[in-house]
């Protein structure tokens, strides 16, 4: 049994004990109570949205448009720049809503859209890309007799 030193009172040797229990009690949550007074991490920011995107989805959905009913011609070319674009190419059924002419118009007007699409373009490559496809398909209409 402990035995506190005679000049000591069996007290003040109670006291000593309670509040070396208290101090270990308190040091043992420090961390913990540390760990509650700092500041949260912030949140990671998600990742940035493709200004491109709206240009992206207007010219893809512009170049199958322009594609239903219209001859292989136009199509396979169409096909290898969708691809480029990291879309699939669409299914080559031709559409009773693109009947006659109106194919032409279509391939005509999409010349004009993806030169509208390259001004609007942020990122270089895409802009390049898209002003290539533009020459492209202006290039196609005149060797076709269309321009």
């Amino acid at each position: 049994m402990f035995r506190p030193p005679s000049h000591l009172s069996r007290r003040t040797a109670l006291g000593l004990l309670g509040v070396g229990a208290v101090a270990c009690a308190t040091g043992c949550s420090a961390s913990s109570t540390l760990d509650s007074l700092r500041p949260t991490p912030l949140p990671t920011p998600s990742a940035p949205t493709n200004p491109d995107r709206p240009v992206l989805d207007r010219v893809v959905a512009r170049i199958r448009a322009a594609d239903a009913g219209a001859p292989s011609t136009f199509t396979r070319p169409h096909a290898t720049q969708l691809h480029a674009l990291g879309a699939r190419a669409a299914s080559a059924a031709p559409s009773a809503s693109a009947a006659g002419d109106q194919w032409r118009r279509q391939q005509t007007r999409l010349a004009a859209d993806l030169a509208a699409a390259a001004a609007q373009a942020h990122d270089p490559r895409l802009v390049r890309l898209l002003a290539s496809m533009a020459a492209a398909q202006r290039q196609l209409l005149t060797v076709q007799g269309l321009a």
